[in-house]
Order: structure tokens, then sequence, then C-alpha cells
């Protein structure tokens, strides 16, 4: 995702901004640690600042060696790698392919849905379209970024969208973090979504904003809806990965290693519609529930988006 540095305070001293992603903390923000517990701040603290940051508690407790092994909470090194092994990949459905497995997670599955269930998704989809929205406080300065326009599902309270949802659910397996409202994109000429990331940077503004309640996100579910289109496609630039449109067919990729670090492989860009237009939706997963919080209604970025 697009982010903006949150700058974490304890004893009145500033945490340095970093964009390094690692299976330990880096050099920055170790040295800041060093600092904090050299200042007699109390290692729990520093810990509980870092893990509410995005930072794992593998990571945080590498950093703070004298933190007690109590500190190590539910979502452990375990708890990641049960999260990469998703029902799915147990017992498999016929016609999933393995498209990345060592740098990423990423899987390709044939006929997930059929054309009707597309095309009555698409025709639903279309009557409630907004502007695309990136989770970066300067958006001036991404003009452009992300072009495409978007429909959340849920509120448009039909049986189609909701069995749609369940199904995707179903599908996958994970078991935990189901509640971030389902979208559908849909592309029209020239529109695009340019080399992003789907996890939140831990650390960051984004982080802090819009994963207090569910956490870092973990798989991304996405589906084709039609293939009525030239260009459109789906890569991943670092993995050399890339994904022509076709009708009912998903993308699944898991945003996080399985050690629960972010995956910085996982970048993924969404080329421009040449001709005709591309349709998808898009399911995010995360570490956390977020319904039983917030209430009846699953968490809306978008709606956190139009008030800030």
């Amino acid at each position: 995702m697009i982010s903006d540095s949150w700058m974490v305070v304890v004893n009145n001293e500033t945490a340095p901004n970093t964009a390094e992603k690692m299976s330990q903390l880096p050099n920055q923000w170790k040295n800041w640690v060093i600092k904090q517990l050299m200042n007699g701040a109390d290692p729990n603290r520093i810990a509980k600042q870092l893990r509410e940051g995005g930072f794992t508690d593998a990571q945080i407790i590498r950093a703070i060696p004298s933190l007690p092994k109590t500190f190590m909470g539910s979502q452990n090194q375990q708890f990641f790698q049960s999260l990469s092994e998703p029902s799915l990949l147990k017992s498999p459905h016929a016609g999933l392919k393995i498209l990345e497995s060592e740098r990423a997670q990423v899987y390709r599955l044939d006929n997930f849905l059929t054309k009707t269930e597309c095309n009555k998704i698409i025709a639903l989809a279309k009557t409630n379209l907004r502007p695309s929205q990136i989770a970066a406080k300067n958006k001036k300065d991404f003009k452009g970024f992300r072009t495409s326009t978007t429909c959340d599902l849920p509120y448009l309270k039909k049986s189609a969208t909701d069995n749609l949802e369940r199904k995707i659910i179903k599908c996958l397996g994970v078991g935990v973090g189901e509640d971030e409202v389902i979208q559908a994109q849909h592309y029209a000429v020239g529109q695009e979504f340019k080399a992003h990331t789907d996890y939140f940077e831990p650390g960051s503004e984004e982080f802090k904003t819009y994963c207090s309640i569910g956490g870092q996100r973990t798989w991304t579910f996405m589906v084709y809806l039609n293939d009525a289109c030239e260009g459109g496609e789906t890569e991943f630039p670092k993995l050399a990965i890339s994904i022509k449109p076709k009708t009912g067919t998903a993308i699944i990729w898991n945003n996080l290693t399985k050690d629960g670090d972010i995956n910085e492989n996982t970048q993924h860009q969404a080329h421009p519609v040449i001709s005709g237009e591309k349709v998808i939706i898009t399911k995010w997963f995360r570490v956390r529930n977020m319904r039983r919080q917030e209430g009846s209604r699953p968490i809306d970025l978008y709606r956190k988006l139009k008030k800030r």
C-alpha cells in the first residue's frame, strides 16, 4: 500500500522512519530499541509500541531478549505457519495451479465462478461505482496512480453478493480475519493501478489507521469477472508473473511470509486496459476478526478514508 511514516514515541524519543522490511527489525529500529533500553524505558512498553506498529512478536523478541517468555501472544510463528496453510492447499480444488511457492505463495484457480455468476455480479457492481481510493495521506502526490472505480458489494444487500463472499471464504478456508468488505473493481479503457502491495507497511501511519482492529492483511483472493478486454494484465514484477484476465479465474496470494513478515515479492499492478473493460472482485483477509469489534458490519476502509 502507499503509506506515510508513523512515528512511535517512547520516553519523548522519536523512533526512526523505515521502509526496510525484514525477518528481523531493521538496524534503525534495533538501534532505537537499544537507546530506549539504555535510557531506562520499560521493555514491555517498547514491545507494546512495536507490536501496535505492526511488527511481529518474533521480530520484537529477537530485538528485546529480556522480554519474558509470556510476551509471545497467540500470533506466534505457529499461527503464521498455520495461516500459510489454508484448507484450499490441504484439499486442493480441481484446476488449482501453483504460480509461485518459494519467493511467495501465489496460486491460480480456474473456473471458480461460472460465466453466469460473473455476469450477475458485474451487473450489480455497475449500479454503485465510486472512484477507487488509495491509503495515502497526500493523495495529490499519487494522481493517476489508481484510476479504476469500485463497488462495495455488501452494501448492495443482494443475496448474490453474500453468496459470493461465503463461497470465497469457504474456498480459501483460512478461518480468521474474514470481515473486510469485499469489493468489485471496474477498469475502463486507460484505467490502471500502478505497482503496489496489499499489506500495510509496519510502523506507518496507514498501519496505525487501518490495522488497529483487524491487524495486517494476509491473503488476497481476486477473481476476474470477464475477459473481453485487451490489456489489463495483473503483473507481479518481482516474480516475473503476468496474468491475462480470464472469466471466472481466481488469483490467490499470501501477502505475508510463513513467519508473518510482510512479503515484498507480492508487489503487483493492474496494467492499463487498452480496449474493452475489465471487472474483478477483491476479497482481503486479516490476522484478526473485525466484525466482533465493529458491531454487525464489516470494516469499510473507504468510509474511513473519506473522514480523513
